[in-house]
């Protein structure tokens, strides 16, 4: 009974009563800060508010700089919103010593979403800038344009520099970690040698997903390594690239990627869409070193200038290499547009300096610009091209360590590459657009001719999320597993996104003939559908967007019914959302002297405990399920148990010793 009681007043020192304040441009800083009577400064809300606060912005423009001064805590983040409703603008106009219009150095658990960032040009803007150490930083659902190093000054200096999102790990002891950079729209920016969204440095758990970057005069989206941006541990690392829509990046001084890795490691590039860059996706090291372990797999890449996908060292031995990484089951179709462009002739696909590179299961398709295939330096060792579908309805050229083959014969007979990969039309679904990436025919050739070997993720889908990677036992090569001929040609699947409290449901399509509506269905137990919005087709290609409130936790589906005219219907593969409640647990707690992870564990590279100041007092690295965690002689108390995965991050508290001996 003793026990309990000290139990209950000491969680209850955890219990933050969160409150939400308002900030408007006919505010007063003298007010209480509601929504009735809201404060002025952006500023001065944030040097008000407690961990768990959330700072309202209504509709207005805001010429201030903001600097976050403290940190959030693990359960109860500080959150800087703009409400739906609500149209927040900071704007960059003005004259300030700062060089973003919001910093976030060594501070933790902040979320920023739904904001607009404009209109900031001088020598070294930035929208958003992330730097030190920091963890569980949130950037969601924000627009940032007009990010400017000049008023379209051409470049002519690598000091030429705008960054709309950028995120720097500077600390060589304490990485940002559980980074998330979400649904966030950047465009229309000019940012001289850098890039629209970047991670550099010691950045270790990261998630870029679902953005849209358009109109960038340089990289799209960047995970750097070897910088000296870190003294040490100076890599971006454990990340994903996935679901984002990357279009328009074009620098006037070499080639740009729409997705660049330069020196990271172990980041996987999934399911994006990469139009009218330079190069779609390129993995390289700029400096000495290596990226390793990177894996593209599943993107569409439509008509860049340059080659779809550029891998490795691209002037070793004065650049570093690309090591044990994996390109496979992507659908490249008309790159190299521009081959007399910055670029030159480059093919669909170029190598240069690999080490054990693994190119698989790949469709590379041209039939204007440039008639080479693929480029293939000398100097890279344990190089694997095979069961990749290459066509051209016209010449069609090799490119093998300096020797040019004119069929893909003649290069497979004499380089004993892509032994099993063929030369045929993978006969791709016919769009009024005039794009397609989908195989529309169940005679294509590029049907269960993948790898029969291929090792896939668990759970994995292809680049359309509307069928499993795998169908029929064997894999096909492409970004897209066959599943049919489509009512309803979709250039972007219909998928459901968490954000915070709410689900966005979001599809693209690519033709629609004689279709009448769109039914957004939702069940929590996949037997009984509630229909939640009908949107009436529009005939034409067109965005659809649609954001479903989610008011408790657990587990939700979602569904599309595309209907017709004359009644048929058809309906999307599910989409699952979990709004999560901790499904692992610490046993036993409280604690003597050692506990374990119970539960619905993954692999964890990372465990930490954490006073309740947030002090790190004992690090775990690479644990798994039925470890035993030693905690003997740290003093009775509450503490924090932060489990990172590599891409989240789950707390629990653990109480050490609060019973009599």
């Amino acid at each position: 009974m003793k026990f309990n009681f000290i139990l209950m007043v000491i969680l209850c020192q955890f219990q933050v009563y969160a409150t939400t304040y308002y900030v408007s441009t006919t505010g007063r800083n003298s007010a209480p800060g509601s929504r009735e009577d809201p404060w002025a400064s952006i500023q001065f809300a944030i040097e008000q508010v407690v961990p768990g606060d959330t700072i309202a912005l209504l509709a207005g423009i805001y010429s201030e700089r903001i600097s976050f001064t403290q940190s959030g805590t693990i359960f109860n983040p500080i959150v800087l919103w703009s409400p739906p409703e609500e149209h927040a603008i900071i704007n960059g106009d003005g004259h300030f010593e700062q060089d973003a219009l919001i910093e976030i150095i060594d501070q933790s658990f902040i979320t920023i979403r739904g904001l607009t960032l404009t209109d900031h040009t001088t020598q070294g803007a930035q929208g958003i800038l992330v730097e030190g150490n920091c963890l569980g930083i949130s950037i969601i659902a924000n627009d940032i344009s007009q990010i400017n190093f000049g008023s379209g000054d051409p470049v002519d200096s690598d000091l030429d520099n705008a960054q709309p999102i950028i995120v720097y790990g500077s600390n060589g002891s304490a990485p940002v970690s559980s980074l998330t950079i979400k649904s966030n729209k950047i465009h229309d920016c000019l940012t001289g040698f850098s890039e629209g969204i970047a991670v550099n440095g010691n950045v270790d758990g990261f998630s870029i997903e679902n953005n849209e970057v358009d109109n960038i005069s340089n990289i799209g989206i960047d995970a750097i390594g070897g910088e000296q941006t870190s003294s040490i541990n100076d890599q971006a690392r454990n990340g994903r690239i996935v679901d984002n829509d990357v279009k328009n990046c074009i620098s006037p001084y070499a080639s740009a990627a729409g997705i660049y890795v330069d020196g990271g490691a172990m980041i996987i590039i999934e399911r994006n869409l990469v139009t009218g860059c330079q190069y779609g996706i390129e993995v390289g090291c700029e400096n000495p070193g290596t990226a390793s372990n990177i894996t593209v797999r599943n993107n569409f890449l439509y008509n860049n200038a340059d080659a779809a996908i550029a891998v490795g060292g691209y002037d070793y031995p004065h650049t570093g290499r690309v090591t044990n990484s994996i390109i496979r089951n992507n659908t490249a179709l008309e790159n190299d547009v521009n081959p007399g462009g910055v670029g030159g002739i480059t093919g669909q696909l170029t190598i240069t300096a690999t080490d054990n590179l693994d190119v698989i299961n790949n469709i590379f398709y041209q039939n204007s610009g440039s008639l080479l295939m693929l480029s293939v330096n000398s100097g890279s060792t344990g190089l694997n091209l095979n069961y990749n579908l290459y066509f051209s309805s016209g010449p069609s050229a090799f490119d093998y360590e300096g020797t040019i083959f004119n069929s893909l014969t003649g290069y497979v007979s004499k380089t004993m590459q892509d032994f099993n990969s063929i030369f045929a039309d993978p006969q791709l679904q016919i769009s009024s657009q005039g794009v397609s990436f989908h195989l529309g025919n169940p005679n294509s050739p590029a049907i269960n001719a993948g790898d029969p070997h291929t090792s896939i993720a668990e759970g994995e889908l292809d680049g359309y999320h509307d069928d499993d990677r795998i169908n029929n036992d064997i894999i096909d090569i492409g970004a897209d597993e066959y599943g049919g001929i489509l009512l309803v040609r979709y250039l972007k699947p219909f998928k459901a996104t968490l954000i915070d409290d709410f689900v966005e449901l979001t599809w693209e399509t690519a033709d629609e003939v004689d279709n009448s509506s769109f039914i957004v269905q939702r069940s929590i137990d996949l037997q009984v559908w509630d229909s939640v919005v009908e949107l009436e087709a529009q005939g034409q290609p067109t965005f659809y967007q649609w954001q479903d409130a989610v008011p408790v936790s657990g587990k939700f589906y979602y569904r599309l019914r595309q209907v017709d005219l004359d009644g048929m219907v058809s309906i999307s593969p599910v989409r699952s959302i979990e709004k999560r409640v901790t499904k692992l647990a610490i046993f036993p707690n409280p604690v003597r002297s050692s506990f374990r992870i119970e539960g619905e564990i993954e692999y964890l590279y990372k465990v930490v405990l954490r006073n309740t100041s947030g002090q790190v007092l004992k690090t775990w690295t690479e644990c798994d399920s039925g470890d035993n965690f030693d905690v003997y002689g740290i003093s009775p108390g509450i503490y924090v148990i932060t489990l990172q995965s590599m891409n989240t991050i789950q707390n629990i508290k653990l109480a050490i010793n609060y019973w009599n001996t």
